[in-house]
């Protein structure tokens, strides 16, 4: 028996496993090279919005601060829900086979249900802040912007050029955040799938 309670060493097990194999595969492949390619885009756009207005470009960077708090903080309630959920199918995985708990499989189906939906409304709400502080930004970004014009002190044709940068962080940058989402999630999977074949303990 895992550390889950499941009995992994049938036949159903070792299929279940396999197939939590093939995210972490599927991950691997784009591993390296999305972050290089996302991160340098977005250096190239700091750099030039430094060239540009260094006052600027700090507040550039403010849009992006509060996503350094709640995204990790957010990431890691998902992180649990799916451990959560793969001990779950495991155990529905060996109940489905017994006629003397396929009640109790039933139950199981509930339960990952539950927890589908809490992953679902962590992910909408982490969504829908990160488009907040963007939208925020954007407004921060064209406030500033417009008062230092005023007083004299940058130009309009700069505050337009910074506004229509801060829209091309958007994509790298959540392409960024995604590829850090999946990492942590596939590194729960992995732990999983160690634990489960008795190579390690599960975290």
């Amino acid at each position: 028996m895992s550390e889950d309670g499941s009995d992994l060493t049938n036949g159903t097990g070792l299929a279940m496993i396999l197939a939590e194999a093939d995210d972490i595969g599927a991950f691997a492949g784009s591993s390296f090279s999305l972050p290089v390619v996302e991160i340098g885009f977005l250096a190239s756009i700091f750099v030039y919005l430094a060239f540009l207005d260094l006052r600027m470009m700090g507040i550039s960077l403010l849009i992006l601060a509060p996503q350094f708090v709640f995204v990790p903080l957010m990431q890691r309630a998902i992180n649990r829900r799916v451990a959560q959920r793969t001990r779950l199918l495991r155990r529905f995985g060996d109940e489905i086979l017994s006629p003397s708990r396929a009640e109790a499989g039933a139950r199981r189906l509930d339960e990952v249900f539950a927890v589908d939906i809490g992953v679902f409304e962590i992910k909408f709400t982490l969504n829908f802040l990160m488009n907040l502080t963007y939208s925020l930004g954007s407004l921060l970004v064209l406030g500033i912007g417009c008062v230092l014009a005023v007083r004299g002190q940058t130009e309009i044709a700069t505050v337009v050029t910074f506004l229509s940068a801060t829209t091309k962080i958007v994509d790298p940058w959540n392409d960024i955040v995604d590829w850090a989402r999946g990492l942590a999630m596939t590194t729960v999977k992995y732990d999983l799938i160690v634990g489960g074949l008795g190579m390690g303990p599960t975290r």
